[in-house]
């Protein structure tokens, strides 16, 4: 029997046995259920295999779905979003700074829920501090409003081009 030949003949089979018991479809899942908890990382493993050697097959596929079912899709992702905000706050602040949820926690409680440079309590910021982190090395230094992160990026880190600024606010009597 060939390979089409036994897909013909299970798929008829099947057919018959969902018409002569109504609790076909449920004895299945059930026994697709326990194999599953019984060979979760043999089915893990051959998964990771096949999604490895067909990446590109697995890609056409999903954009062909995402494509016919965007209203569909759309809302799947803004649900899960909104049910697992805490989950991808985590994983982004692992992959970008190596630090989790918990930890971005700990900082914010420590430095009193306030921006490390200008103090600015986060009832004023009206979102999260930034992780302000040093590019060369990767080491976490503290959470920043955005304005404190985005001024001290503009300087490239360097503690001389943010010197000279603070001198030449002083020299233009401008200090406050």
């Amino acid at each position: 029997m060939t390979k089409e030949e036994k897909r013909e003949y299970n798929k008829k089979r099947y057919e018959r046995l969902k018409l002569e018991d109504s609790n076909f479809l449920d004895k299945i899942k059930e026994k697709s259920k326990i194999y599953y908890q019984n060979n979760k990382e043999i089915i893990s493993k051959k998964r990771s295999i096949y999604n490895k050697n067909n990446k590109e097959k697995i890609n056409i596929r999903v954009k062909k779905y995402r494509s016919k079912n965007k209203e569909t899709y759309s809302l799947k992702v803004k649900k899960y979003i909104s049910e697992n905000k805490d989950k991808l706050k985590d994983k982004i602040l692992k992959k970008k700074f190596n630090i989790s949820l918990e930890e971005y926690k700990l900082m914010f409680e420590n430095q009193n829920y306030k921006c490390k440079i200008c103090k600015t309590d986060k009832t004023e910021l009206g979102r999260l501090l930034c992780v302000d982190h040093c590019h060369k090395t990767g080491v976490v230094r503290g959470l920043l409003c955005d304005r404190c992160n985005r001024g001290i990026g503009t300087f490239n880190d360097d503690i001389t081009l943010l010197t000279t600024a603070i001198e030449y606010i002083k020299s233009n009597g401008k200090n406050s």
